[in-house]
């Protein structure tokens, strides 16, 4: 009955330190995937910088095409009138 009792204790205690492996496995995991999720992020973030940029850039250059669009009718229509009234039909 001793020894089954020693062995008992021995394999309660081998089962502790493979729960304990496990954990310490599942926390190296976590850790690794925190990695993972931050360097995406990271990299997620640096496109919608370059997106943010851009989206300026097309913004600026769409005012400025509007303002030469509005330039370009005004010049056309005048004080006359518009312009293409002004031709005579053939």
């Amino acid at each position: 009955m001793l020894k089954f009792l020693a062995h008992a204790e021995r394999v309660k205690i081998q089962l502790k330190e493979l729960a304990t492996k496990a954990y310490g496995w599942q926390q190296s995991m976590v850790t690794q995937n925190a990695k993972a999720v931050q360097e995406a992020s990271d990299a997620l973030y640096a496109k919608l910088v370059n997106v943010h940029e851009y989206i300026e850039k097309v913004g600026a250059n769409l005012s400025t095409a509007t303002a030469q669009y509005n330039r370009f009718v005004g010049a056309i229509e005048g004080r006359g009138g518009t312009f293409f009234l002004m031709i005579p039909a053939f």
